[in-house]
């Protein structure tokens, strides 16, 4: 993996940090992943070790992506934070702003989510490993950590949503900002005259005259 740089950065806090936790729960249950984790004089790091960390984190916090997508997600749409529907009919012109927004918004609520579901489950897990579940400092300190991440995952869903609207806005305010324009269009119009009838000129009337006009019969003398 490449160093940590702008572009790889909302990576990084929204899937590797969180899957590293989840491994930190795991290797509680795996001596492989323990050996990933542990740093040891004697034992001196290697790409593959480094690899198989990269990788397995990553995985890892792809999984809690997922199990975001149907508990965190649904749980703040549900209770007053819907999602827009976005109008993307200029978002080719307006993709560069649309990007800073997701990593410099959306990023971190993947983060505030997903180590909401990594946290309590990795204490979960060394609890169980160890057989402590009256370390009650350690789990009131998770549920603390648990209540701000909810919150601040919420305040930056939000934050997020309003800001993406802002800069793309949303198809019913589009379609009925078509609507109130196509209504003004047509009163404006209402009560002038039309083209034609402004130039409805005397002289036109005459030339449509000479286009009536039906001669008269001729006379016949009779001898």
């Amino acid at each position: 993996m490449k160093e940590v740089s702008k572009q790889n950065f909302g990576l990084v806090i929204a899937y590797l940090l969180p899957g590293l936790v989840v491994l930190w729960g795991v290797s509680f249950f795996s001596d492989t992943v323990r050996m990933w984790l542990t740093t040891r004089e004697e034992v001196s790091p290697t790409v593959a070790g480094f690899l198989y960390v990269t990788l397995a984190a990553f995985t890892a916090g792809l999984t809690l992506g997922a199990i975001r997508t149907v508990t965190i997600d649904v749980l703040h749409h549900h209770t007053g934070v819907p999602k827009p529907e976005w109008d993307f009919s200029e978002f080719q012109a307006k993709f560069w702003a649309f990007n800073q927004l997701v990593e410099s918004h959306y990023c971190l609520y993947q983060f505030y989510a997903h180590m909401s579901i990594a946290l309590p489950a990795s204490v979960a897990a060394r609890s169980l490993a160890q057989g402590e579940w009256k370390d009650w400092p350690t789990i009131v300190g998770c549920l603390v950590l648990e209540a701000v991440f909810l919150g601040v995952s919420r305040g930056t869903l939000k934050t997020h949503y309003a800001r993406v609207t802002d800069l793309l806005g949303t198809e019913e305010v589009t379609l009925s900002r078509d609507r109130r324009k196509a209504i003004t269009h047509s009163h404006s119009h209402r009560g002038k005259p039309s083209r034609d009838a402004a130039t409805h000129t005397p002289a036109a009337e005459k030339g449509l005259g000479q286009l009536n006009y039906r001669p008269e019969p001729r006379k016949v003398a009779k001898w």
